[in-house]
């Protein structure tokens, strides 16, 4: 969460833009908790928004299926090869 103060500072730039942290593994973290493609899931209609997913192949490559099915106008992401690894 080093990049969370610059993460806040540009939502509150730009109001259109919602920052949730995430975290799926550490049973002592007090936020949100979980896979992050679930959670992202869980916040509503997606048809008329953009989503942005980056991190590990396999979490990059379920929250891209989940958004894209969800409706959302579009997916940015990290690259994957036609392995469905980062290069």
């Amino acid at each position: 969460f080093s990049d969370m103060p610059a993460l806040r500072e540009l939502s509150g730039d730009h109001p259109w833009l919602q920052v949730v942290p995430v975290v799926s593994g550490d049973p002592l973290y007090a936020g949100l908790r979980g896979n992050v493609a679930d959670v992202a899931l869980g916040y509503g209609d997606w048809r008329d928004r953009e989503g942005f997913a980056a991190g590990p192949p396999e979490m990059t490559r379920r929250a891209v299926a989940g958004l894209t099915e969800a409706g959302a106008v579009a997916v940015h992401h990290d690259d994957l090869d036609a392995d469905g690894e980062e290069p």
